[in-house]
């Protein structure tokens, strides 16, 4: 039974080849018999009388003219030399991947080249490390400098949390302090000097965290502070770091920086947080960001990337 059923499906495939090949020929008759309609009856007779163009009907007879029968004979489409990157783009796209963690158009950006190249060479090589389905939110951004800034803490290891303060709109990182533990003093002091360094911002966003939040009824020092500076405290939605995704976003970035250092999460305190500080000071300075930003024009709305770097647009985009 076995064996008489996989003739039975080799016959259907042969069938199947054959009955392709049946058609192709076919095909190629009628483009033989319409060139040689065409002398006598005219290039839009035949046209007419085989459902296509005159202007294909002439690139028949092109090709007779040019290959004879063999002209007329489809070819693929698919190119025989597809492009490949030069071997010293390849090498810098994976020492910036391996050295800075860049997405593709960053790597783009950087080698000259487009980011469908660059995923298709990381692919290629087995450097795309979370490849999956993309989940889209929701996104906002302030439309000025100080109009909005985030706080969060994140946890490198158990007696070590970094707090990071970022400007919404430019994603210039204001402030940062490294902690013991998440403390709310530690917090004001930390806004103290980055209000009078870069003033004060017109509304705060946090976690319900209580170095923020007071869980137990009442006004925290943190919201005290906010009403003695006139600032609007907004808390996220419990449950949802969605809305702080640009800074939850960044404190994987600075794990990932950290981690590309050897054994840099068990080194003492003090050359930890100088590392922390190196990577705050080239996000803000050196490490160039995209955006998207939309104009709108009449009942047009066009969008479009733009690259900067933090500090720029914060000292350029105050309200």
């Amino acid at each position: 039974m076995t064996t008489l059923g996989r003739s039975r499906e080799s016959g259907d495939k042969k069938v199947r080849k054959s009955k392709s090949q049946l058609e192709k020929d076919s095909w190629f008759r009628r483009k033989m018999n319409a060139v040689h309609a065409a002398e006598r009856w005219g290039v839009q007779w035949v046209a007419e009388r085989v459902g296509r163009s005159a202007r294909t009907v002439y690139r028949w007879i092109e090709a007779f003219q040019r290959q004879g029968p063999e002209g007329l004979r489809g070819r693929s489409t698919r190119p025989r030399n597809p492009r490949r990157l030069p071997r010293e783009t390849v090498e810098r796209i994976i020492d910036l991947r391996l050295a800075t963690g860049y997405g593709c158009e960053k790597i783009a950006f950087e080698v000259g080249c487009s980011a469908s190249s660059v995923h298709k060479e990381l692919k290629r090589l087995g450097l795309i490390w979370k490849e999956g389905r993309r989940t889209r939110f929701r996104s906002f951004e302030r439309k000025h400098a100080n109009s909005l800034w985030q706080l969060d803490f994140t946890q490198l290891r158990e007696d070590l949390w970094p707090l990071l303060v970022m400007d919404d709109h430019s994603r210039f990182l204001v402030a940062h302090r490294m902690m013991a533990t998440p403390n709310a003093e530690a917090v004001l002091g930390a806004l103290g000097t980055a209000f009078s360094q870069y003033g004060v911002p017109e509304q705060v966003l946090t976690d319900h965290g209580s170095q923020f939040f007071s869980t137990k009824g009442g006004v925290s020092a943190f919201d005290r502070m906010c009403l003695d500076e006139g600032i609007k405290h907004i808390l996220s939605a419990v449950r949802h770091p969605q809305t702080l995704g640009k800074l939850e976003r960044k404190n994987g970035v600075l794990k990932d920086f950290l981690a590309r250092r050897a054994g840099a999460f068990s080194w003492p305190e003090e050359k930890l947080s100088s590392l922390v500080d190196q990577f705050v000071e080239e996000h803000n300075y050196s490490r160039w960001h995209f955006a998207y930003e939309t104009h709108v024009l009449g009942s047009v709305r066009k969008r479009r990337k733009v690259l900067f770097l933090p500090y720029l647009r914060f000292v350029c985009h105050r309200g």
